[in-house]
């Protein structure tokens, strides 16, 4: 019998970076802010930091984007773009339902 291909936090975390990379307007993922308030671009190997995921009662995701945008670009037009990309992909490529994308842009790349 084969074993059902299982779906990873960290595979969801892939799928959202790597779309979120890929948006107009982006710069890279950043870190989550630590106590000292300063905000870091990660590099490729560390992306999925910039990204949180839990799952509601539903076994719905809830994700959390922490993004580096380029200045001068309309934050809510990027913002709803990079949500849109990142839903369809994780929902198309993982079969798992994404009920809330929060994007948060702690820093500017000017």
């Amino acid at each position: 019998m084969e074993k059902e291909n299982e779906v990873t936090v960290n595979d969801i975390k892939l799928i959202a970076g790597n779309t979120a990379k890929a948006c107009f307007g982006v710069v890279g993922m950043a870190n989550t802010p630590g106590a000292d308030g300063i905000v870091h671009l990660l590099s490729n190997n560390d992306m999925t930091k910039g990204v949180k995921v839990s799952v509601d009662t539903r076994h719905n995701l809830l994700i959390d984007l922490h993004v580096i945008l380029e200045f001068g670009v309309r934050m809510e037009t990027v913002a709803e773009n990079l949500t849109e990309a990142v839903k369809y992909n994780i929902e198309i490529k993982t079969g798992l339902k994404v009920r809330r994308i929060t994007v948060y842009v702690p820093s500017v790349r000017i």
